[in-house]
């Protein structure tokens, strides 16, 4: 016989499984890419201050650089 509170925490679990891992996945995300942007906004300010070079020529150079050092292995 069938317990009734397995059969809802089953059913439940398969209304909400989708909502829960989705937004959670989201969440983990746009922290990463929230922490990514603040550090190469802020290494690029320093970058800025120190040559002549515009804030955004250094925002696509160091993010090229990052993003190649990344695809060869790099942490």
């Amino acid at each position: 016989m069938n317990n009734p509170q397995s059969i809802f925490i089953s059913n439940y679990d398969l209304r909400v499984r989708d909502y829960v891992n989705s937004s959670l996945s989201f969440n983990v995300v746009e922290k990463y890419l929230h922490k990514g942007g603040i550090s190469l906004f802020a290494s690029t300010i320093a970058l800025a201050s120190m040559t002549n070079f515009s804030t955004l020529t250094n925002i696509i150079l160091l993010g090229s650089i990052c993003t190649l050092y990344s695809s060869i292995g790099g942490y």
